[in-house]
């Protein structure tokens, strides 16, 4: 799941989660499919992308430690190792380049570019499930969103007008699942 970018979150929690609840087995002096499981999913959580960690921050800050002991059995190069233990997750901040981004994706009529502008979308409840303070800059106006509810009421109006793609993004944001720690 991780390596196809489906329900990437989730499966980090659940990665996560299962790492702090259970332990890291991954060492490589146990030498099982277990282990070598662990050690794949840890290199895997290691190589996400640096953008993935700004939505998705408290499972960074549970990740960091885990990596910073275990990742000599992840069969990463200390370069890449490094730079994930420095990395400092940027605040996210809406503006009219996000927006008209996604507004565009609806514009070209493209399914698969929409389908893009939803998991925008679905990236920003994430965040905001997370309890990551979200800045929308729009129109010389700063607003903070912290809810679903402020999603709703101050992005979603700005991506359409298109009652059909009103209603999909809002689905979005109903229907997401909410995971925490």
């Amino acid at each position: 799941m991780l390596r196809h970018s489906t329900y990437t979150e989730i499966a980090v929690l659940l990665a996560i989660r299962e790492i702090e609840t259970n332990g890291f087995y991954g060492h490589s002096f146990k030498y099982d499919d277990n282990s070598i499981t662990q050690q794949d999913i840890l290199k895997e959580l290691i190589l996400l992308p640096d953008d993935f960690w700004d939505y998705n921050q408290r499972s960074y800050h549970k990740l960091k430690p885990i990596a910073e002991k275990n990742s000599i059995h992840a069969n990463v190069s200390h370069k890449i190792v490094k730079q994930f233990l420095e990395l400092e997750p940027q605040p996210i901040v809406w503006t009219k380049k996000e927006i008209n981004d996604i507004s565009y994706f609806e514009i070209i009529g493209i399914l698969s570019m929409f389908e893009t502008g939803k998991d925008s979308v679905r990236k920003l409840k994430r965040a905001v499930d997370e309890g990551i303070k979200v800045t929308l800059n729009w129109k010389e106006k700063i607003i903070e969103i912290r809810s679903k509810s402020e999603i709703k009421e101050h992005i979603i109006p700005l991506l359409t007008k298109d009652p059909d793609y009103l209603e999909d993004f809002e689905e979005i944001i109903e229907n997401e699942v909410k995971i925490l720690f």
